[in-house]
């Protein structure tokens, strides 16, 4: 080979290192994000033509001044850092100066994190339980009229949107809070939303993040510009609508939308009314079996509550929803409540047999849940995903059920498919346990044939089209999803 040619694509090889390696550096500005403002087609083409100088010298003034203000903030940022640092450095010196460098070191790491010495526990605000952003809605010194007037003043470059999940990128990478709401800095200000907080602008990943901290109660809520219009009841479809943005299907979507939160509701109605003391003096025999059960049932509904969104996929008008059986025991050892794998499951087809809850087969699914390649499915044991829905409660007929059960002294401890079988028949047993692998697989393969083949009579599922991840009702496959089985 000619050694001017060797020597030419050496030199390119080591420019496309140094480009990659250049890019990695500098990809942490925020300003290359409104690369449309300076007339690229994307951050990736703005970042490389800067790296490559072919920008205009207007365009070189603006990047360096920009440039310089970040820098000074991020430069402002770890100064305070350090003085934070060095006065904990002193303070330990002093009082254990009898311990090693190192192990004093250890000691400043762990103090610098908070003045109490313990990590601050992060939340995201959409993590935070209802009565927990009631109470955060009364510390807000915003009201919905400054709310409205902060997306109204929003300039937005580009008004056509391929999806809702375009628009959240949007206002997450291309608005800059700090722009609209005053007092937010990139350096911790007194919080101009939270009373008592203290705030400032976090940039990662290409997004802005509002990070409002309490040192008293050691945590800090996380959240962006959507999520906090949402706190005013302002969602996504109002924003859409406010800055009259174009999204393909948007009508479609919206309607979807509406039809999950419907569920969500209904499913908050149940927990609510399942803990009432109407339930315990109307039905005595149910009161008594919930007693051992209720626990389980509330985990169930309020996991429902957050993973109905993830499916997107109903069953008749009934939506379904995904659990980890994990998860649920995870959630209660969290607690501090001790409960095995097994009694979670004997808990829940208790609740099953009842009425309160209902498993979707495999049988069931709609093909949209199932992986199209056959190995996938019966590699991770998809025919035992724990799918749910919840059914139209009547409880008067769970009442008779609960009689049934007290009359044949039929307890949680002595709940199984045998004496199911014996008491209610075979009907009631495939409503609650699994059939065997084999029928199973049987069964399954049979649906799939039959879709394949045109008989689209069997899928009864509306389909809510949708890649909405921020909100959470994003459509996915349940191969996505590290799920446990049914082993009962």
């Amino acid at each position: 080979m000619d050694k001017y040619v060797i020597e030419e694509r050496d030199n390119i090889y080591v420019l496309h290192n140094l480009v990659k390696s250049t890019q990695k550096t500098i990809k942490k500005y925020m300003f290359f994000n409104r690369y449309k403002e300076f007339g690229f087609k994307s951050k990736d083409d703005f970042i490389f033509n800067y790296i490559q100088k072919n920008i205009t010298t207007e365009q070189r003034e603006k990047i360096d001044e920009l440039m310089k203000q970040e820098n000074k903030l991020i430069g402002y940022k770890r100064k305070k850092s350090n003085e934070k640092k060095m006065k904990i450095r002193e303070e330990i010196k002093e009082k254990h100066g009898n311990l090693l460098y190192k192990e004093r070191e250890k000691l400043v790491k762990r103090a610098s994190k908070n003045p109490s010495g313990r990590a601050i526990r992060m939340r995201l605000l959409k993590d935070l339980k209802d009565d927990e952003i009631k109470a955060l809605k009364r510390k807000l010194k915003l009201k919905k009229k400054d709310i409205k007037d902060i997306i109204k003043k929003i300039e937005i470059d580009e008004d056509e949107f391929e999806t809702i999940q375009e628009v959240y990128k949007y206002f997450g990478g291309m608005v800059d809070p700090m722009d609209y709401i005053e007092g937010l800095k990139i350096n911790w200000m007194d919080c101009s939303i939270i009373k008592g907080n203290t705030a400032l602008i976090s940039i990662y990943n290409d997004k802005y993040k509002i990070l409002s901290s309490n040192l008293k109660k050691e945590e800090c809520l996380a959240f962006d510009l959507i999520d906090l219009f949402g706190l005013y009841n302002i969602d996504i479809f109002q924003i859409i609508e406010m800055k009259e943005l174009k999204v393909k299907g948007y009508e479609q979507i919206k309607a979807g939308q509406k039809k999950l939160e419907d569920e969500r509701k209904r499913y908050k109605k149940m927990i609510k009314e399942i803990q009432s003391k109407k339930i315990g003096n109307k039905y005595p025999k149910l009161s008594k079996y919930l007693k051992n059960i209720i626990d389980v049932y509330i985990k169930l509904l309020e996991k429902g509550i957050e993973n109905i969104n993830h499916t997107g996929q109903f069953l008749g008008d009934k939506g379904i929803y995904f659990v980890s059986i994990r998860d649920l025991v995870k959630l209660f050892n969290d607690e501090g409540i001790k409960i095995e794998k097994s009694s979670v499951c004997n808990k829940i087809n208790l609740l099953c047999c009842l009425g309160l809850i209902e498993k979707v087969f495999a049988w069931s699914l709609p093909v949209a849940l199932i992986p199209d390649d056959k190995k996938v499915y019966k590699a991770k044991d998809w025919y035992d995903n724990n799918y749910f829905i919840l059914p139209k409660v009547d409880f008067k007929e769970v009442e008779k059920i609960a009689l049934i059960l007290k009359e044949n002294n039929i307890t949680l401890r002595n709940f199984n498919k045998k004496t199911v079988e014996e008491v209610f028949g075979q009907d009631m047993v495939d409503r609650i346990f699994q059939k065997t692998k084999k029928e199973n697989d049987k069964e399954f393969e049979t649906k799939i044939e039959e879709f394949k083949n045109g008989n689209k009579e069997i899928e009864k599922v509306d389909t809510i089209e949708s890649d909405m991840e921020t909100d959470g009702f994003s459509t996915i496959s349940a191969d996505e999803v590290e799920c446990d089985l049914f082993d009962f």
